[in-house]
């Protein structure tokens, strides 16, 4: 029967779609159609985990030739086997987690959604209520957030060093030449690591986004971050000549036989984790000019204060590395005598009260700032990348520079703001994007009109230099690098990317290691 009725439904969704004209709807219809295929979405896929549930329980799936229920969900849904092995195991919870299995099956929830709701349930049953909300009303990025801080408070000591040190030992670098002749990589890092990765490659990608944006050229973030492990790993970081438009070369000319870096299983190097902040602390104190090319390393981390007093977490509380996610309390006490180091300690100072007469930025501001506003501050846009300082009344206006009179925005909504009358105002947790009084909705089929380009996203950028007015997230360089224009290069190089991100199953700082794919030449450099 239930069998019957789905199939009636599907052919009645079939024909809905099959009639679909887009260019024939206007944007109002269009954004509820959207609505309404959305709300389906979410009802087929908690009807899916359900089922999938009983599949894996019965074992049927042995049946069909599959060794597990995952890998044959993964074929019906046309998804990764681990996507579907992650949608069976939301299911699990349902039965513990009673007011997320109605929410799910209201089709309230998104099969992601559900899951980190689970994830953070699971670590807590009390706290089913709050992530719900969560999941209601902000994004996936802050339910995950969310859930991460349940996962962390439930975690003992040990056993959050242990996890630690799992971590290390897992990390790995694999490389390889593919088909079509690029340069092929995946890695895996400690939280710590990753922070440090962060911290050069998108320092240098940043300035390469500067320079490719001021002689009018565009291309994916994930090609500036290759170019920038390339020009850092071949000593020509901050100063790289680079091709930076379609049919370029998209590689740096970097000089052959570069001094790399000392690394595990090299003379010089060190595989053990405790090392690592004494070989930070020494890489900064040589700077840029004692290691031309290898920008200098600034980790940030967040604590709280009670945190600190108390020496272990619980629920709403963070012990985090910028970039990273949650790290033992050891760690963060570790790293505290380098010279590279930022700790943001929550209520450990009154950052509010600094105001300046001036546009200008103080450094404690700026810092203050960074760790409220970890992404745009408009409601739903989760950009980290090249995040601009904004007077939310303007400075020319009578606005103070302070902390309530600031927030951070994309280049895309800073633009919109600054050129065509666009608003923000509220503060965490109640900002509110709002148009020019005289904006009108746009006429279907009109073309629409020319404005910021929005840049791509990415992982939050960690200053690679002391906060300053020189040195403000935007400003450029005070020389600039010519750019190269040549022709003809081959297709691996126009693809080259670099993708990262942390990993939600094991709690690594790569969901599944970071992928690199890159031009053959680049690929060399890279090994050298």
């Amino acid at each position: 029967m239930l069998v019957e009725e789905l199939s009636k439904a599907t052919s009645v969704l079939r024909a809905v779609v099959a009639g679909l004209d887009g260019d024939a709807l206007s944007g109002a219809e269009a954004a509820r159609l959207v609505e309404g295929f959305s709300a389906v979405s979410k009802l087929a896929g908690a009807g899916m985990a359900i089922c999938a549930k009983a599949v894996a329980e019965t074992r049927y799936y042995e049946r069909l030739g599959h060794g597990d229920a995952g890998s044959w969900l993964g074929e019906v849904w046309g998804e990764p086997a681990g996507a579907a092995r992650r949608l069976i195991s939301t299911a699990g919870h349902l039965v513990q987690l009673p007011e997320l299995g109605e929410a799910f099956r209201a089709g309230e929830l998104s099969a992601s959604q559900a899951a980190e709701v689970a994830r953070g349930g699971a670590a807590d049953p009390l706290l089913e209520p709050e992530l719900l909300e969560r999941a209601r009303k902000g994004s996936l990025r802050e339910l995950r957030a969310h859930a991460d801080k349940a996962e962390a408070a439930a975690r003992s000591r040990e056993e959050d060093e242990a996890r630690h040190a799992r971590i290390h030992a897992g990390r790995h670098l694999r490389t390889w030449l593919d088909a079509d002749g690029s340069f092929k990589g995946r890695f895996c890092l400690a939280p710590t690591d990753g922070a440090l990765f962060l911290s050069g490659v998108e320092g240098e990608a940043n300035h390469l986004f500067d320079l490719a944006r001021r002689a009018g050229l565009k291309e994916p973030r994930e090609a500036y971050l290759a170019d920038a492990l390339v020009a850092i790993v071949s000593g020509q970081a901050g100063g790289a000549t680079v091709a930076g438009h379609a049919g370029g070369s998209g590689s740096f000319e970097a000089a052959q036989g570069s001094p790399g870096a000392s690394s595990p299983g090299r003379p010089g190097g060190s595989s053990r984790a405790a090392d690592r902040p004494a070989r930070v602390a020494e890489g900064a104190s040589r700077g840029r000019r004692g290691r031309p090319g290898r920008p200098d390393a600034t980790i940030l981390f967040h604590v709280d204060l009670e945190v600190l007093r108390r020496g272990a977490l619980s629920f709403g509380e963070e012990c985090v590395v910028e970039g990273g996610g949650h790290v033992p309390l050891s760690v963060v006490q570790s790293y505290l005598d380098t010279a590279r180091i930022r700790l943001v300690v929550s209520n450990g100072c009154d950052i509010v009260s600094v105001v300046s007469a001036k546009r200008t930025i103080p450094a404690a501001l700026q810092t203050a700032l960074a760790a409220r506003d970890r992404t745009c501050v408009v409601p739903g846009c989760s950009s980290t990348f090249h995040l601009e300082i904004d007077h939310i009344v303007e400075f020319a206006k009578g606005g103070k520079t302070k902390l309530s009179n600031l927030c951070r925005l994309c280049r895309m909504h800073h633009g919109l703001k600054t050129q065509q009358g666009y608003r923000i105002e509220g503060g965490p947790g109640t900002w509110r994007w709002l148009p020019p009084p005289e904006a009108s909705p746009p006429v279907p089929g009109a073309p629409r009109a020319a404005g910021p380009l929005p840049p791509p996203t990415s992982a939050p950028a960690i200053s690679t230099a002391p906060a300053g007015p020189a040195n403000m997230p935007g400003t450029p360089p005070a020389s600039v690098p010519a750019i190269s224009t040549a022709q003809g290069a081959p297709p691996a190089s126009a693809g080259r990317r670099v993708g990262y991100g942390p990993r939600r199953d094991r709690g690594e700082w790569a969901p599944e290691g970071i992928n690199v794919s890159m031009g053959g030449e680049q690929g060399k450099l890279l090994l050298e």
